[in-house]
């Protein structure tokens, strides 16, 4: 029972105007067994209603759900025992407050107990013992109580915490002892005794007497101890006889109350007994008169709903009849339907029959089978062949078929819909995934390539396959949110698992996984950060499955080599040109003063000249089919590729082509160059300068001997077993042409591995090596430098493969069958990535999946491998390519949507990150105006940065105009003399000072963070310094940011 019943027949009793006798009547009739007195019951209803009514709504909810405690008297007794039983075996002494005996008589007036009771009651509980007896105790409660209730009285000018320390006070135990006056004691002095030592003079009786009073006392110290040992024994049989007698005090005040409630029980139920007396008497005959009429309409009720009830079960037995009935016309129509489906078959093969006839008088050629008139292998892998082989689209191959067939056999097809050829292209791709799961099974030593691109701001990888034979097999493409390490192992994980899925039943799924990753041994890619932290994971995870101690070789695409000999080259080229006294080519020009680029004089005019004269060039400014009819004209043949093409050799084959043809190409663009087109202009620029020309000859040098017999060999059949052979001379060669580069220049100098892989022009090699020798000490200059840059990346690159390397020393047997089928580089995926970017631009609307199916049907010669199937297994080829081509589809298209949900929450953090760093900067940007403001402004002259003394303020002023006014090439470190030289020079001059990248130089010099008026001014050094002599010490911040402000722009605060 809790407080919140007791609050309920509160508001019964107030709310819903009951007696409280109904009201108790109701409660023990709910909790019979409960014996609590009426008055003690309604006493606990008010209680709990009057503290209910102060509390707020949270203390309610807590008060309403505690559970009510009959025998509670008040907070300050529960906590130490004292209930209303008075049980004193329960009561803890403890310290008696005036609080406790306030209670205590509030208790005991309202329950009529005796004071000898109170005096025991408050014996138990008090620690001290009590000199009162029980009636002077009761008087002294009495007056305790008193005194509260004048304080209580009184509250409005006392304050709370004074009755506060009134309850807390100790309640009195006993009487006060009575002050006695103490003993005069009367000195008398001696006539000749000094007053000091009056105070060491002893007054009392004579020694013999004073020990026999010690001994008197000791005497009565003994007899004291005795009795006192009587005394703790009898006190301890009291305490005894006490516990005993205070046990049955309180087992008899139980009874008693016990005794009280089963007569207030009593009571009740004689009540009870009479006021059911009192009805019976007060019933008449009348109403258990009409009390049996209505008991015999009842009945008469009854029997007739007996009666319809009757007639219901025999309806009930006549529907079961034609239930039983209707089940054997059912039987016999299903036998009718049967034999009716049997001749609808006999009719259905009859009807095919007519429309061969049919189609064979009207000359129409059926390529459809069986009973839901399915397409014809036949058809199927014709679709497949025109899709993969010959590249044509899906929605043309049923057009192309009937073009065929009608114009070389005239003949007319029964051929499928567009839709139905898109989804034939679907099969293929599972027939595709099937030739490359059985080719992976087949082989023992498999090596995995992988590679990414994006295209159209979506991320693809693709990855292939070499078999033991060294043929290539492609994977496809799948897009991916992001190309890491995780994407590419799940990626990766994805195939195989769907290549076992495709080949094996359900139980033997792990096991074909199992030996797919067994026989992978090989891994090829390009030599970035992630494809690393992939080796490492797939490594891993090869491990995990197979079980074992296995060997992963992890190799990297030599191709890449070249790329690195291309910047080893640039970095070479344009460390001489810095060397340079003058600048090159267009740079002497003051037309394209403002022109910058960071690479190389010679690297730009192979750029420049390719892209307007070389295929795939600058619509706007290319002229490359004046070009072809300049060179047809003259007899000449082009040979400049495309720059964007071959990214692994197109600066050296460039360099050659243009060199070649530099006087063809400033004859032409002499006469082809208009004052518009200021990017041909710099070409024939480049062209007439004859260091550049120096610089391309020595390029076209390393083309002829290095970099195209490199690239021949990549490209040829040479095994990877084999390829140590060749860096080993590659590095051998370096080092001869490093320390005499003129050897290149000797007519009789073959390529790096000699004859092998030598395939050049005589003509052309004589016309370079002609002009070398003409401008030889340039050209020798960059041979030796290019070289030796060259050196360092083919020792950094090429390390594995020279002494010492991991495939430089003898290979273990194991080891070279892996490796002797690998292929010397990864272009299988540029090729691969190649058909993507056509396929792509003649198809936009196709999907991904249909492009890898075309892909790898191209590529793999998947109809080639189905054609050589016998016919029972061709067909369950096709069949299984029918039956999860469309699962397949649905599960890349799930795919997609899965990357473009991440590419999204991609996009939400990367706004989320820019939001972030622009406010950082903002509050970089505030703090350092504030500390601009404090040191006094910003400078704008000499004189201004004289004044500042520390380093620290100079590079405050250099950051305020690096990070709040954007000038990025200033640098911040240096001692203070070059902080004040540095920002004095960008004051004056606008720009840095060497040794930071240089800006543009100016006529005029201009303040750099003048304030809006005189941005337009321009101030000559000369008369800068005259005009702020006369200025005071107190205006030299001229300049003074805008702490409110948050947009700045290069000229000042925005």
């Amino acid at each position: 029972m809790n407080n919140q019943l007791l609050y309920q027949i509160y508001l019964l009793k107030i709310e819903g105007h009951r007696p409280a006798s109904e009201v108790e009547k109701w409660f023990t009739r709910l909790f019979p067994n409960s014996a609590y007195p009426a008055d003690r019951f309604n006493r606990q209803v008010d209680k709990v209603a009057e503290k209910a009514s102060t509390l707020s709504e949270t203390e309610l909810k807590e008060f309403l759900e505690k559970r009510v405690d009959f025998d509670f008297i008040s907070s300050s007794l529960d906590q130490h025992g004292v209930t209303r039983l008075l049980d004193q075996g329960l009561i803890k002494k403890c310290r008696v407050t005036n609080e406790m005996v306030v209670d205590l008589v509030h208790f005991f007036r309202k329950e009529n107990y005796s004071t000898s009771t109170f005096f025991d009651t408050l014996t138990a509980l008090s620690s001290k013992p009590l000199t009162y007896s029980h009636k002077e105790a009761w008087k002294e409660a009495c007056r305790v109580e008193k005194e509260h209730k004048k304080l209580l009285k009184n509250r409005s000018r006392l304050q709370l915490e004074e009755i506060n320390e009134f309850l807390h006070c100790d309640f009195a135990t006993g009487r006060k002892p009575c002050k006695t006056p103490a003993a005069s004691v009367t000195v008398r002095l001696q006539p000749n005794s000094d007053r000091s030592s009056v105070y060491t003079q002893t007054c009392g009786p004579r020694p013999d007497v004073v020990r026999s009073l010690k001994q008197k006392i000791l005497d009565a110290e003994e007899q004291t101890r005795v009795v006192q040992d009587r005394a703790n024994l009898l006190q301890q049989e009291c305490s005894s006889l006490l516990s005993k007698s205070r046990e049955s005090c309180s087992e008899n005040q139980c009874l008693k109350a016990q005794v009280n409630d089963l007569e207030h029980s009593l009571l009740k139920k004689n009540e009870e007994i009479q006021s059911v007396k009192e009805e019976l008497s007060s019933v008449s005959l009348s109403k258990l008169y009409k009390k049996i009429a209505s008991l015999t309409e009842s009945s008469n009720e009854k029997d007739y709903t007996i009666k319809m009830l009757e007639k219901k079960c025999e309806t009930v037995k006549s529907l079961k009849k034609d239930k039983l009935s209707l089940q054997k016309d059912c039987f016999r129509l299903n036998k009718k339907k049967q034999i009716l489906l049997k001749e609808l078959e006999e009719k259905d093969g009859l009807i095919a029959e007519l429309q061969d006839m049919l189609a064979q008088e009207s000359q129409i050629i059926r390529t459809r089978t069986g009973r839901y008139n399915q397409l014809s292998d036949d058809m199927r892998k014709t679709i497949m062949s025109l899709e993969g082989d010959a590249g044509v689209s899906a929605s043309k191959c049923p057009q192309v078929i009937d073009i065929v067939s009608k114009n070389l056999f005239h003949q007319t097809l029964d051929l499928p819909h567009w839709t139905t050829a898109n989804k034939i292209v679907e099969e293929a791709h599972a027939v595709a995934k099937i030739h490359v799961a059985e080719a992976l099974l087949e082989n023992k030593n498999v090596t995995l390539h992988s590679d990414g691109t994006s295209r159209e701001k979506k991320k693809f990888v693709g990855q292939q396959i070499t078999l033991d034979n060294g043929r290539t097999l492609s994977l496809g493409f799948v897009e991916v949110a992001t190309e890491d390490a995780q994407t590419l192992l799940e990626v990766t994980s994805n195939v195989l698992m769907e290549l076992s899925e495709l080949v094996g039943e359900e139980e033997t799924r792990e096991e074909l996984l199992k030996s797919m990753l067994r026989k992978v041994c090989t891994t090829m890619s390009d030599r970035a950060a992630v494809m690393k932290s992939f080796n490492e994971k797939f490594d891993v995870m090869r491990r995990e499955i197979v079980g074992g101690e296995i060997q992963t070789n992890f190799l990297h695409c030599n191709a890449h080599y070249l790329l690195g000999l291309s910047g080893a080259c640039e970095e070479g080229v344009k460390e001489v040109e810095s060397n340079m006294e003058q600048p090159l080519g267009r740079d002497r020009d003051s037309l394209f003063k403002n022109w910058k680029a960071e690479e190389s004089a010679a690297i730009r005019f192979i750029r420049t000249a390719s892209s307007c004269l070389g295929p795939r060039g600058d619509e706007k400014s290319g002229v490359r089919e004046e070009w072809l009819v300049f060179c047809k004209k003259e007899g000449v043949k082009s040979k400049i590729i495309s720059h964007r093409g071959n990214r692994f050799n197109n600066i050296f084959q460039n360099s050659e082509a243009v060199f070649i043809l530099r006087n063809e190409i400033e004859h032409f663009l002499s006469k082809a160059t208009s004052g518009n087109n200021k990017k041909l202009k710099s070409v024939l620029l480049d062209a007439r300068d004859e260091n550049i020309q120096a610089i391309l000859c020595a390029i076209s040098i390393l083309y002829m001997h290095f970099t195209a017999p490199y690239w021949r060999l990549i490209n040829s059949s040479t095994k990877y077993t084999a390829f140590p052979k060749y860096v080993k001379m590659i590095r051998h060669r370096m080092s001869q042409w490093i320390e005499d580069p003129s050897i290149l220049l000797n007519q009789n100098c073959k390529g790096v591995f000699d004859d092998e892989f030598w395939k050049v022009e005589e003509e052309r090699l004589d016309n370079i090596k002609e002009y070398a020798n003409e401008k030889k000490d340039l050209v020798i200059q960059v041979l030796k430098v290019s070289l030796q840059k060259m050196f360092l990346v083919t020792s950094r690159q090429l390390v594995e493969f020279l002494e010492g390397g991991a495939y430089g020393e003898k290979l273990s047997s194991s080891q070279f069958r892996q490796l002797e089928n690998c292929p010397l580089t990864n272009l299988i995926g540029d090729r691969a990535f190649g058909d993507l970017d056509f396929d792509m631009g003649h198809r936009r609307q196709c999907s991904l999946f249909n492009r890898a199916a075309k892909h790898m049907l191209k590529r793999n010669r998947t109809m080639d491998w189905l054609s050589n199937k016998s016919g029972a297994e061709e067909e369950r080829i096709l069949a299984k390519g029918r039956k999860v081509g469309q699962k397949l589809k649905k599960k890349y298209k799930k795919q997609e949507d899965i990357v473009r949900l991440k590419t999204k929450e991609k996009l939400v953090e990367n706004e989320r990150k820019k939001h972030e760093k622009e406010l950082k900067d903002a509050k970089d940007k505030q703090e350092i105006i504030d500390k601009i403001m404090k040191e006094g402004g910003v400078c704008k002259n000499r004189k201004h940065v004289e004044k500042l003394d520390t380093a620290e303020s100079l590079k405050l002023q250099l950051r305020y105009h690096k990070v709040v006014l954007g000038k990025k090439n200033l640098r911040l470190g240096g001692t203070k003399d070059q902080l004040r030289h540095r920002l004095i020079v960008f004051l004056e001059e606008g720009k840095v000072v060497k040794g930071d990248c240089p800006s543009p130089p100016r006529k005029k010099r201009k303040l750099a963070s003048a304030s809006s008026n005189s941005d337009s001014e321009d101030i000559d050094s000369d008369t800068e310094d005259e005009s702020n002599t006369s200025d005071s010490d107190s205006d030299w911040s001229l300049t003074m940011p805008d702490p409110h402000t948050s947009n700045f722009n290069s000229k000042g605060l925005g």
